[in-house]
């Protein structure tokens, strides 16, 4: 399994929101039996990921989680941690081509619906088989289409600009998001 960024640069959530900007990132380390499984499955220190962004002042996140995908304040998803939450920032290189406006609009669509059981069912035989044993998908730009975190995640830039980190959307990981080629890490986030 993957390490934490070293060092690690411990700031509070207040002191630091206003420099986080749409496009940037969160990868959570939680725990739980759940998360667990997914960090093992994945070689991650990892669970989750989901992307930043404003919406008018209110800072919020867009994730896939059961049931569904969903919008909320990045606050609560911080308070609600039981364990690390991590703030990445999309290189200069990964920026050039993002089209950040229209991946913000595209993941808005995207929430909101339930995610069915046998996508969920699939994609966790993806993961778990590491591809063997499951139909790989081909990539899908509607957003109607149910993913996991990090297929979302790497749905929204992928379309909107930013070369595809992997050849398939299930092929993304939450540690997919650690390659310093396409994200930076600045801060681990507390209140």
């Amino acid at each position: 399994m993957a390490d934490r960024p070293n060092p690690i640069n411990i700031v509070k959530y207040a002191d630091i929101r206003s420099e986080i900007r749409t496009s940037d990132i969160v990868l959570v380390h939680n725990t739980g039996a759940v998360a667990d499984m997914i960090q093992r499955l994945t070689s991650s220190w990892y669970s989750h990921v989901a992307v930043c962004g404003w919406n008018h002042d209110v800072l919020c996140v867009a994730e896939s989680t059961t049931p569904e995908s969903r919008i909320v304040a990045l606050s609560s998803l911080v308070r609600e941690s039981a364990g690390f939450i991590d703030l990445y920032r999309p290189t200069e290189y990964t920026l050039q081509s993002l089209n950040i406006p229209a991946m913000w609009s595209w993941l808005h669509r995207a929430t909101g619906v339930q995610y069915p059981k046998e996508v969920l069912i699939h994609d966790w035989v993806v993961i778990a088989s590491d591809g063997r044993f499951a139909r790989h998908y081909k990539n899908s730009d509607d957003p109607e289409f149910r993913r996991v975190c990090s297929m979302l995640a790497h749905a929204a830039f992928r379309i909107h600009g930013m070369p595809p980190m992997v050849e398939r959307d299930c092929e993304a990981y939450p540690e997919t998001f650690r390659n310093p080629q396409w994200f930076s890490y600045l801060a681990t986030l507390d209140l």
